[in-house]
């Protein structure tokens, strides 16, 4: 802490920015702070580095927060008439991974369906994708296992009911935390195979 007198901020508290996965803080605004400064750290009692300088706002995304899965500590002060006052108490939160962009899915003449979706904006941040399906009113990981590390995958026709329309996403991780690095789910793509019932037969045409 500083030799100010001045409180820190109050009311900080973290959660993950819905496209990047990146750590975002908000906190209470102090009476008469002209700016915030932000301060990171690799653990609660770790050493905390300047990050952010001079933020006008009551709000900051860590673009920096490092590889998704990482868990990392806040803390925050407030400049009032060029003094800069204690820091907050800090709080933790778990850098994820991107949320997936640009999902397009195609239906094959063989039943399955191809998805494919577009690479993360930071190459080597996701280290595989898990594939998801609409099924009774919440998304269910295809066969409890459909993963793939590239950016498209095939559905297996035998996940698929034929000339039903279906509502496909995906969501990213990598291997240093499973379920902490998790994206949100990315946006859906909807496509229906071709009905396995075959057509009527027979049809002709003549004149009235």
């Amino acid at each position: 802490a500083t030799a100010s007198n001045i409180p820190g901020p109050v009311g900080l508290t973290a959660d993950n920015n819905l496209t990047t996965g990146r750590v975002r803080l908000h906190w209470d605004a102090l009476d008469g702070a002209d700016s915030y400064n932000v301060y990171r750290a690799d653990s609660q009692n770790g050493r905390y580095v300047l990050k952010g300088a001079n933020v006008t706002a009551t709000t900051y995304t860590d673009g920096a927060s490092g590889r998704a899965g990482s868990t990392y500590w806040y803390k925050i002060t407030a400049h009032i008439d060029g003094v800069e006052s204690d820091k907050s108490d800090a709080v933790s939160r778990v850098s994820k991974c991107q949320r997936p962009t640009g999902l397009e899915a195609v239906a094959n003449d063989d039943g399955t369906v191809t998805l494919t979706w577009d690479a993360p904006l930071v190459a080597g941040s996701v280290s595989y994708y898990r594939v998801y399906m609409w099924n009774d009113g919440a998304f269910e990981w295809i066969g409890g296992g459909l993963k793939t590390v590239g950016t498209t995958v095939t559905v297996p026709a035998k996940y698929i009911t034929a000339g039903k329309a279906t509502n496909y996403s995906v969501r990213g991780y990598n291997n240093k935390s499973v379920v902490d690095s998790m994206s949100a789910y990315s946006a859906v793509a909807t496509v229906a195979t071709a009905s396995n019932i075959p057509g009527p037969v027979g049809l002709t045409a003549d004149n009235n």
